[in-house]
């Protein structure tokens, strides 16, 4: 199951970071909605996500909350 990476999700969420890479971790729509509706997402300004299947579902996600601040982000083979 996933319960490690939503224990992983949920710590991270209330964090202040500027930089995060979940490369390949299996992240999935679910997890990229919690982590941008955290506090987390409005201090980022690097995030990596490549090699996670996200699909359009998880892109929604993101980009419906992804903070303006952000200027580099990682989505290859996310699809």
């Amino acid at each position: 199951g996933y319960e490690s990476l939503d224990d992983l999700v949920d710590a991270l969420a209330p964090a202040a970071l500027e930089r995060l890479s979940l490369r390949t971790m299996g992240l999935i729509p679910e997890h990229v909605g919690r982590l941008m509706a955290g506090r987390s997402a409005g201090s980022l300004r690097e995030l990596d996500l490549r090699g996670n299947p996200l699909g359009y579902e998880g892109w929604d996600a993101l980009f419906a909350r992804l903070p303006a601040g952000v200027h580099t982000l990682g989505l290859a083979a996310t699809g």
